[in-house]
């Protein structure tokens, strides 16, 4: 019988957390798209990307899923608005999920359940996973877009690694008060 304890099926309460890191990402993802686009179309800093790495870090199991559905929703939706083909915007999409199961999954394994700012291990552990998972992510977009080369890898890596960087940590000592 699936119910209450299967570990998978979302609460309510998992659902509405997830709908509310959606909407966060969307808007973030919307604002960082319309104030801070540079030249090459990507935004400068991608703080969406912290949102969403920190929700899943903060997380408990059985609301990943749902978070990870609704960042890919609002993923999609926000690039088709500013522009992006269909195409672009499911590589974009899946680039941004990958970074985050990527960094969370990273950090689980590396790192003890202490998120204290003041644990250098989990800081360094969160660091390299940082930098690694927006790495594969640039890479993911490059392919899966089209966008093969070598300023906008750079370009993309760095923007959501600084937006992680940014977000994550004040997200988890805002959780630990």
């Amino acid at each position: 019988m699936l119910g209450p304890t299967f570990p998978f099926y979302p609460s309510l309460r998992s659902v509405a957390i997830s709908g509310a890191v959606g909407l966060a990402y969307y808007l973030s993802a919307y604002f960082s798209l319309e104030f801070t686009q540079s030249t090459n179309g990507l935004a400068t800093i991608w703080p969406a990307s912290g949102i969403f790495v920190a929700a899943l870090l903060l997380a408990k199991r059985v609301a990943k899923l749902p978070i990870i559905a609704t960042v890919a929703a609002a993923s999609l939706i926000s690039n088709i608005q500013f522009g992006a083909s269909l195409i672009e915007a499911a590589g974009y999409t899946v680039a941004n999920i990958v970074e985050g199961v990527v960094i969370t999954q990273l950090v689980h394994r590396g790192a003890n359940a202490s998120r204290d700012l003041d644990n250098t291990g989990w800081l360094m552990t969160f660091l390299a996973a940082t930098v690694f998972g927006s790495l594969v992510s640039g890479a993911v977009a490059s392919l899966l877009a089209g966008q093969l080369s070598l300023p906008f890898f750079v370009s993309w890596s760095l923007t959501v690694c600084l937006g992680t960087l940014i977000v994550v940590p004040q997200s988890c000592v805002a959780r630990a008060r």
